[in-house]
């Protein structure tokens, strides 16, 4: 039954991540994760868990991974979005959390509103996207910038992270 077993760790985990300890369904995830449990659910599991224990740098690699293997979810694209808009990443937030919406515009009575939410916290891109002016500082109309955004994207294909 090691399926059942890893659906277990899943729900379990998830479970966790937004109800209970982040850092437990961190623990398990990373623990399917390193079978070599990899599918697009554990992968999103993963990243939501690791965004939802502050981990926000490291949430990313495992959201991309779950929305660039070919299935079309909501929830997925919500968790994505949210980490992004975390990261300061603007533009790439705003198109997973408005792809979420149109994906399915009441895929969580909890969640759709927070995505309608943070989409409109986004705002729209000043002319030329989102800037910093000369001395730094955020353009006006911009969101300000979040410190600690990371260049690398992509977990690695063996082990934990």
């Amino acid at each position: 039954m090691p399926f059942a077993a890893s659906l277990r760790a899943l729900v379990l985990a998830r479970y966790e991540a937004d109800h209970g300890s982040p850092d437990t369904a961190v623990r398990r995830l990373r623990a399917e994760w390193a079978k070599g449990h990899r599918s697009v659910h554990v992968a999103d599991a993963l990243g939501w868990a690791l965004y939802r224990a502050g981990k926000h740098e490291e949430a990313l690699p495992y959201a991309t991974r779950a929305t660039e293997q070919g299935l079309r979810s909501a929830l997925f694209a919500y968790h994505r979005g949210r980490i992004e808009r975390e990261l300061g990443e603007w533009g790439p937030a705003r198109r997973h959390l408005a792809e979420a919406l149109r994906i399915n515009p009441h895929f969580s009575p909890l969640l759709a509103p927070k995505a309608r939410r943070a989409l409109a916290a986004l705002g729209e891109p000043a002319e030329g996207g989102y800037a910093a002016e000369e001395d730094g500082s955020p353009r006006a109309g911009s969101p300000p910038p979040r410190e600690g955004a990371s260049a690398s994207r992509s977990p690695s294909s063996g082990g934990e992270r």
